[in-house]
């Protein structure tokens, strides 16, 4: 019967002898039945690494009709029967869910399918920090446009790890539109300031720049107060104007380190505890 044609194939998938393999997944591929794609995505609950690329690499290839059947199943992701949730917490899945709802957006992240916004938007609110942080994940590695929006809704999330994540995912010029908002955070999020100055470096227009500048002209109160306080997040930031900036940057470096060249020119222009601090890390 086909079905027991469909497992046949799948048990292929281990084989050591890839020519057995490929042949095996071309034949899925050509089958595109819902049947195989549900074969293929149980593979990522018992298989090996090797089975799991493959199963992945198949599923990718079939984007009509595994699109479909991921939006299916990840459209009742809130239904507690479907995935259910742990009993000692509810607000996270048990692991057998977690790793269904996972492995079907990372599939669903490569081949798309006309629900996939509406979805992805859904699973960026779910209760489970870990599904929030899956979300920004598949998509940054799919390389998906909307990855700066859901990163941006996601940069005051409760979960720390979650926001670290959705600032790093921005790192890339489709990220314009939220410099004031990284800005914004680097003020009251000190555990953050590092990813934030690494990913406004990576957008890199002139509100990036205007950003890092602050580094050294130091006219923002709130940034100057934080750069004398710790110089090394100061040097990060110089550190990237002089890799990426035009001369209006270079030249803000230039004019900085003349203020700060030699001990005594440090205290005439720098609270003396700043002072003695940058001159360990310029």
């Amino acid at each position: 019967s086909t079905a027991e044609a469909v497992r046949y194939l799948i048990r292929q998938l281990g084989k050591e002898k890839r020519s057995i393999a490929v042949r095996s997944m071309k034949l899925l591929e050509m089958m595109k039945t819902e049947e195989v794609v549900t074969q293929l995505m149980a593979v990522f609950e018992r298989g090996s690494k090797r089975e799991k690329q493959r199963a992945f690499t198949s599923l990718v290839k079939m984007p009509d009709i595994s699109g479909g059947v991921m939006a299916f199943q990840l459209s009742s992701m809130s239904d507690r029967e479907l995935f259910p949730r742990k009993h000692d917490n509810p607000r996270e899945m048990i692991d057998e869910a977690y790793n269904r709802a996972s492995n079907s957006l990372g599939v669903l992240a490569e081949v798309w399918h006309k629900e996939a916004e509406s979805i992805f938007r859904t699973a960026s609110h779910d209760q489970d920090f870990r599904i929030r942080k899956e979300v920004i994940t598949v998509l940054m590695n799919a390389n998906r446009p909307m990855v700066s929006e859901i990163s941006k809704s996601l940069l005051k999330d409760p979960d720390e790890d979650v926001k670290s994540l959705a600032v790093l995912a921005m790192r890339n010029p489709t990220g314009q539109h939220v410099v004031g908002d990284l800005a914004g955070l680097f003020v009251n999020e000190p555990t953050l300031r590092r990813q934030i100055i690494e990913t406004i470096s990576g957008i890199g227009d002139r509100k990036a720049m205007d950003f890092l500048v602050q580094s050294v002209v130091l006219t923002d109160k709130h940034l100057r107060a934080i750069y004398f306080e710790d110089p090394a997040l100061q040097i990060w930031c110089i550190q990237s104007m002089a890799e990426k900036g035009t001369d209006r940057e270079l030249k803000a470096i230039k004019a900085f380190k003349e203020r700060t060249r030699g001990f005594w020119k440090r205290f005439r222009y720098f609270p003396w505890r700043y002072a003695i601090k940058v001159r360990r890390v310029i």
